[in-house]
Protein backbone atom coordinates (compact mmCIF):
# COMPACT_ATOMS: atom_id res chain seq x y z
CA UNK A 1 0.00 0.00 0.00
CA UNK A 2 3.01 2.20 1.32
CA UNK A 3 4.50 1.73 -2.25
CA UNK A 4 1.19 2.80 -4.00
CA UNK A 5 0.42 5.54 -2.24
CA UNK A 6 4.67 6.65 -2.91
CA UNK A 7 4.31 6.02 -6.83
CA UNK A 8 1.11 8.16 -6.68
CA UNK A 9 2.13 11.37 -4.62
CA UNK A 10 5.44 10.92 -6.84
CA UNK A 11 3.30 10.84 -10.64
CA UNK A 12 1.60 13.93 -9.48
CA UNK A 13 4.64 15.66 -8.67
CA UNK A 14 6.21 14.89 -12.33
CA UNK A 15 2.64 16.24 -13.67
CA UNK A 16 2.79 19.49 -11.80
CA UNK A 17 4.64 22.91 -11.74
CA UNK A 18 4.71 25.21 -15.06
CA UNK A 19 3.14 23.70 -18.14
CA UNK A 20 5.52 25.56 -20.44
CA UNK A 21 2.58 26.84 -22.13
CA UNK A 22 0.28 30.64 -22.24
CA UNK A 23 -1.86 30.83 -19.56
CA UNK A 24 -5.19 32.02 -19.13
CA UNK A 25 -5.72 35.94 -19.56
CA UNK A 26 -7.22 37.72 -16.21
CA UNK A 27 -10.64 37.89 -15.78
CA UNK A 28 -10.89 41.74 -16.12
CA UNK A 29 -10.01 40.93 -20.14
CA UNK A 30 -12.96 38.78 -20.35
CA UNK A 31 -15.73 39.86 -23.00
CA UNK A 32 -19.76 38.80 -23.12
CA UNK A 33 -20.24 36.80 -26.61
CA UNK A 34 -23.21 38.10 -28.49
CA UNK A 35 -25.37 35.69 -28.90
CA UNK A 36 -29.08 34.59 -29.39
CA UNK A 37 -31.79 31.88 -29.82
CA UNK A 38 -33.54 31.36 -33.18
CA UNK A 39 -36.30 29.45 -34.03
CA UNK A 40 -36.03 26.11 -35.77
Amino acid sequence: MRFCFAALVALLVGCGGETGGSAAPPPDEDRSLAGGLEGV
